[in-house]
């Protein structure tokens, strides 16, 4: 949102007046008309989305639970839900006949793209690993063959050890079993 409520109090009032005259018939046309008559370039869309996100006194604003979550999941799963996609509408209803709380639309959708950006961001970390760890790479990480003494080095890396000096290759042998 800017810098400045995208809703006046007056419009809010103008809202909350209509909806109270008409609770059953929810026609955001009409109200854009009474909204109009205070010089207000609101469309229908904009009023219905405040309405159902922000305005209805019905809302509530307690965060999602871990049980609340756990029945969002399940219904996406039980409804084959799997393309991404879900209506939100029937969502919103089957929370308020479980839980007889009504959460805002967008409560409900930013719980379930932040849970499916996650799963995508999860599932490319696990892609990730298991190209890292395929049969083309090897399993054990190389590390200095072993030998009676630490300080004993194989030809190939004895001196000159360029500028770094053999501290660069301690790393090595703490990967090799421990002389103690």
């Amino acid at each position: 949102m800017g810098k400045f409520p995208l809703f006046t109090q007056a419009e809010n009032k103008i809202i909350l007046e209509c909806m109270q005259r008409n609770p059953n018939n929810k026609s955001y046309m009409i109200i854009k008309k009474e909204l109009e008559q205070v010089s207000s370039n609101k469309d229908s869309k904009q009023i219905r989305h405040h309405w159902t996100n922000y305005l209805n006194p019905e809302l509530c604003k307690v965060p999602l639970d871990d049980e609340k979550k756990a029945f969002l999941v399940r219904w996406i799963e039980q409804n084959n839900m799997q393309n991404g996609n879900f209506p939100i509408m029937k969502l919103v209803d089957a929370m308020y006949k479980e839980y007889n709380l009504l959460y805002s639309e967008n409560s409900i959708k930013n719980f379930l793209h932040t849970r499916k950006r996650r799963q995508r961001r999860l599932d490319r970390t696990q892609e990730s690993h298991a190209l890292r760890t395929s049969e083309t790479r090897p399993q054990e990480p190389c590390a200095l063959p072993t030998r009676e003494s630490p300080q004993e080095l194989p030809k190939y890396l004895e001196p000159p050890y360029g500028p770094y000096g053999p501290q660069h290759l301690q790393h090595l042998h703490k990967i090799s079993p421990s002389f103690d």
